[in-house]
């Protein structure tokens, strides 16, 4: 057991000699939401429009747009890297301009969190997400402890990845410069949040925003000791089950926020934090629960296939064959014998008869799903949806649900991996088809 606690406080040292031999990174390391407001960019395709954000600064409050600039230089050297032809960007920025005028002239945060959605354009989403900043830190919204109830309930409420990650930002954001978390409660329910399947990014935004609130703790908090073993418990947990996968961004962050949190304990109340079965999440469990508990209706009987090879594989050949075989070896299947190479999505489907003859049900529902050992959801492809869209046939009996976020084609059935009740969801589904 020592030398388990010695290799969490040996490698917070290292970390930091190593930070801080590279000041981009443990600039990162110590304000998250930079870090954050990079992977919002990348992942959210935006244009955060920081010069609205400068100029409103400057305009309405003179006296603190030196300590924005000094906080934000690096990020607007970096949007001027980002504008490969200045041009280009111009002809957006007049294309939208009626847009952009209305939402930075909007002060209603709801109607601005459901802009952040994949089928508005970088610009908007980009401007809804600068606004909501320029809303939370400089107008009057409400008190500090009520901004962050209203963000816990949109994120509670919120249906895909990208509000969830712009709403878990502006947390970060929030509590890293502004406000000391007074409140184990918001503690608890981030916690919560990671008892439901989510995406990986999400999981990486809620560790994060987690991070955030850790070394923000108010001092003279009652909870402070309570919150960061919760911290802990959840950090350990997850390390746990992402089973020693030291290259994975969300492990590295989780073993430096245990770390920190190290430092506030004596070893055994360490020890027992780190491995607590408490208020933990418990993500396996979710697609066991979804194999065992839906039940084949009068006419349709659904399979639920997970592949991670879905998440990356782009050739069709490639794809058939690995639901091909995910489908041949199901435990509800299970034909003997080699399962069928197929060339293509339309050779898939001629076997698909085999398997209503053997389940004997005249419909077949294929529930599709991408979750990986930790439990996490991942997105497919597009040449993944292509494929499974090319099997549906209503005619035929063939029906494909996805777990997913994605926006889909009106012939799939989509559900969001963190949609309360999935399963019975997914049943009511079920029994619409039959």
């Amino acid at each position: 057991m020592w030398d388990e606690w010695n290799k969490y406080q040996e490698q917070f040292v290292i970390y930091g000699i190593f930070f801080d031999k590279i000041t981009d990174e443990i600039w990162k390391i110590k304000h998250a939401q930079d870090a954050i407001e990079e992977d919002l960019i990348y992942y959210l395709n935006i244009w955060m429009h920081f010069e609205y954000i400068e100029s409103f600064i400057k305009t309405e409050y003179p006296e603190k747009y030196e300590f924005w600039l000094l906080v934000y230089r690096e990020l607007l050297i970096e949007e001027k890297l980002l504008t490969k032809n200045k041009s280009e960007v111009d002809k957006l920025k007049n294309l939208f301009n009626n847009k952009l005028n209305n939402i930075f002239a909007l002060s209603n945060v709801s109607e601005l969190l459901e802009l952040i959605n994949p089928n508005n354009h970088p610009f908007i989403k980009g401007a809804s997400i600068a606004r909501l900043k320029m809303l939370i830190r400089y107008e009057e919204v409400g008190n500090e402890q009520e901004i962050i109830n209203l963000l816990l309930k949109q994120l509670k409420s919120a249906v895909n990845s990208e509000m969830k990650c712009a709403i878990l930002y502006l947390l970060t954001y929030y509590h890293l410069t502004y406000f000391p978390v007074q409140d184990l409660q918001t503690v608890q329910q981030l916690i919560d949040l990671l008892s439901i399947p989510q995406n990986k990014i999400t999981v990486k935004a809620i560790v994060y925003s987690l991070y955030a609130i850790n070394i923000n703790l108010a001092e003279n908090t009652v909870s402070k000791i309570e919150a960061k073993r919760l911290i802990v418990s959840t950090m350990g947990r997850y390390v746990n089950y992402q089973n020693n996968d030291e290259s994975s961004s969300i492990y590295q962050l989780a073993y430096d926020v245990a770390a920190e949190c190290s430092e506030h304990f004596r070893y055994e109340e360490f020890w027992e934090a780190w491995h607590s079965q408490i208020s933990i999440p418990t993500f396996k469990p979710q697609l066991t629960d979804l194999a065992q508990q839906l039940k084949p209706t009068e006419t349709v009987y659904p399979l639920v296939i997970n592949s991670l090879n879905l998440a990356t594989e782009t050739n069709e050949e490639a794809i058939a064959n690995f639901l091909s075989t995910k489908i041949y070896k199901h435990p509800q299947v299970n034909i003997s014998g080699k399962p069928p190479t197929v060339r293509n999505a339309a050779e898939l489907q001629q076997h698909l008869f085999t398997i209503q003859d053997e389940l004997q049900k005249s419909k077949l529902a294929l529930i599709l799903c991408i979750q990986d050992r930790v439990g996490i959801y991942q997105e497919p492809t597009p040449e993944a949806l292509a494929v499974s869209l090319k099997l549906v046939d209503k005619e035929l009996g063939f029906y494909i649900i996805w777990i997913t976020n994605q926006p889909l084609d009106i012939s799939l059935q989509g559900f969001p991996p963190e949609q309360d009740n999935l399963i019975g969801a997914i049943q009511a589904g079920l029994e619409k088809l039959t």
